[in-house]
């Protein structure tokens, strides 16, 4: 896992983690971790990252 965040901070020096990120079981974390490494991309760009984003609903009443 410390490798990988390693080689995420080399693509994205100044990335920064969603609060939820830490909530996240290791195994899942570490898939967001490679596909985002793989594909160069934010975590926030991952498959699994919608599982965790937050849902907003505004009401239009």
């Amino acid at each position: 896992m410390e490798k990988l965040l390693k080689e995420y901070y080399k693509i994205f020096p100044n990335a920064n983690f969603f609060p939820e990120w830490f909530d996240i079981p290791r195994q899942e974390k570490i898939e967001i971790l490679k596909e985002a490494i793989r594909d160069k991309k934010d975590i926030t760009q991952t498959k699994l990252y919608e599982k965790y984003e937050e849902r907003v609903e505004i009401d239009t009443e």
